[in-house]
């Protein structure tokens, strides 16, 4: 990231869709410039349905933005050292005959870097977003999945935040993702719209979210004993209602026994909030 300016495409998979964005950097701020994005069920999307979607957004914002110099992309899956990726629910991404990163550089003629989206999206905040003034922060991403991240000077590492346990049956993954938001709802409405009603101080809406944050805490609480960060930041789409799921966490983190040199840290949401990993897929890029 040393240019002053500089203009790339940030591209993020998820298990319900696929974003891209055309971002320019501008100093110490990013700046979004156009973007596109189509849904899709990733445990039924073939390859030749991805490269297609893919082939079509890219080439459709390169037209709209020139003067683009490179692509980044944030998988939800991880990535092998030779650049192949292993997922048990997005298995259109095992099956290119190259690496993502070749076949998009081909599409597009730039050259691609791809990261694990817990990664890229903790290196968002880490560098322009709500970690900048963190040395040593964890991440947790909220949307289809529970995913996270350790970020240490910049630089994020991986970690499943997702399998930690909240209680003698469950993980953190089964409590506090966007599946377990609807089945809690009478009428299986999504976390965007709980938010509203929650904001609207409907009591279930709220309650939805004080339980969520609660599992939620439970999970930060043993990454506080552990790691010991300055603060945890919490991203993904769901964190977009953070406002109503802090009182959980709070609870939670007032009622489990710390370790007694963990100190209490800054909870903080995301200022990506749901495009973390979307800013973090073009940071790739610069």
């Amino acid at each position: 990231m040393d240019q002053v300016e500089k203009t790339v495409l940030g591209i993020d998979l998820g298990g319900s869709g696929a974003r891209t964005i055309a971002v320019k950097q501008n100093g110490t701020s990013l700046e979004p410039q156009a973007s596109i994005s189509s849904e899709f069920d990733c445990r039924e999307l073939s390859s030749t349905e991805l490269k297609k979607t893919l082939t079509v957004q890219i080439e459709t914002l390169m037209k709209k933005v020139p003067n683009v110099e490179g692509i980044g992309i944030s998988v939800p899956a991880m990535l092998q050292k030779d650049g192949t990726i292993k997922s048990e629910r997005f298995k259109a991404l095992e099956q290119f005959e190259t690496t993502l990163a070749d076949f998009i550089e081909k599409v597009s003629g730039k050259p691609c870097r791809a990261k694990i989206d817990s990664e890229s999206g903790a290196e968002a905040e880490a560098s322009f977003g709500s970690g900048k003034c963190f040395e040593r922060f964890a991440y947790f991403t909220l949307g289809s999945g529970v995913g996270g991240a350790t970020v240490e000077k910049g630089k994020a590492e991986n970690r499943s935040f997702g399998y930690i346990a909240v209680n003698d049956r469950d993980i953190v993954e089964e409590l506090a993702n966007a599946a377990w938001v609807r089945s809690q709802t009478t009428g299986q409405i999504d976390a965007r719209a709980l938010h509203l009603l929650a904001t609207a101080q409907d009591i279930n809406a709220k309650n939805i979210f004080f339980n969520l944050g609660y599992s939620l805490g439970c999970a930060a609480v043993t990454v506080n004993n552990i790691w010991k960060p300055d603060a945890i930041v919490f991203g993904g789409n769901i964190s977009l209602a953070f406002e109503h799921i802090l009182p959980g966490i709070l609870q939670s983190l007032s009622v489990i026994k710390r370790h007694p040199s963990a100190k209490f840290p800054a909870l903080v949401a995301a200022k990506f909030g749901g495009k973390s990993s979307l800013y973090g897929a073009a940071i790739l890029a610069l």
